[in-house]
């Protein structure tokens, strides 16, 4: 069975997938562009403007897309079955009893409901589709050459990656939040005291992860790692205390999300693109 840092992995992997996605938008919409050209100088109706989501809609429809979202949401039913082996192997708990109130579970339902939401529904159209269509009449492309038009586009669409941009902050945390999510109810039911953040250090790994680590051996209590948040992030407030790491001078809570407390450290961990995991144990 794949462990769960090797599913959370995969999140990235399957973003591979669509990495010449943001190219094929580009190629499109240059496509349009072409078509209204006088003199040299572009000029777009409002109606051409109009059309932009739509030529979005259309790359998507004849994409990977839809494979592409359909195998990330697959991931989560991989990750059920990690988490829950995991967990009854490390704290000798009953699968069956672990799979029925997981299952059932509020938080369960509520992040699939938002990978659904953030990839399939709604939120995709606002945030991404809507989100590139704004990119392209923001750039005020009356009186420009086409040249200046595909320059401006290429950077805003291909090199920015408008696309995996969007992507990359939502699927990898979105896999580690329910991952969180569930070892949080974990806590709650067991009313487990204990705390193993398990993971590697890498180069950019932040203060918070380093120094429990490095001072716990990823091994602590509750109570120990609420004292380690009150000094790394008091009240929820990532701390501006400047302190020595890797040579030089950083914030003491650099990396980590504002709000992070002891009630949500499993779910927010270190920050955003955090490689650690925080399981609960007896």
């Amino acid at each position: 069975m794949q462990t769960p840092f090797n599913i959370i992995d995969k999140g990235d992997n399957v973003l591979k997938s669509l990495e010449k996605l943001d190219y094929k938008i580009y190629v499109k919409i240059i496509e349009l562009l072409s078509k209204n050209v006088e003199g040299g100088i572009l000029y777009l109706s409002n109606e051409d403007l109009a059309n932009i989501e739509d030529i979005i809609k259309g790359v998507l429809k004849n994409s990977d897309y839809g494979l592409f979202a359909q195998n990330y949401y697959n991931l989560f039913d991989l990750l059920d079955k990690s988490i829950i082996a995991e967990q009854a192997k490390t704290n000798n708990l009953k699968v069956n009893e672990l799979n029925k109130f997981w299952k059932g579970s509020v938080s369960n339902m509520g992040i699939r409901d938002r990978v659904k939401y953030d990839f399939l529904g709604e939120g995709f159209s606002k945030n991404f589709i809507n989100g590139i269509a704004e990119v392209v009449r923001e750039q005020g492309f009356f009186n420009r050459t086409i040249k200046e038009a595909s320059e401006i586009l290429q950077k805003k669409l291909v090199t920015e990656s408008a696309f995996k941009k969007y992507a990359n902050n939502t699927a990898r945390d979105l896999l580690s939040q329910y991952d969180g999510a569930f070892n949080d109810e974990i806590k709650q039911k067991y009313d487990f005291k204990n705390i193993r953040y398990i993971g590697s250090l890498i180069e950019t790994s932040r203060p918070f992860c380093s120094h429990i680590m490095d001072t716990y051996n990823g091994k602590l209590s509750i109570e120990q790692m609420e004292n380690e948040l009150d000094l790394f992030c008091p009240n929820g407030k990532p701390s501006q205390v400047k302190i020595e790491f890797n040579d030089g001078l950083v914030k003491r809570g650099s990396g980590m999300i504002e709000g992070t407390k002891i009630e949500n450290i499993s779910k927010l961990r270190g920050g955003y693109g955090c490689r650690h995991r925080l399981l609960y144990v007896r």
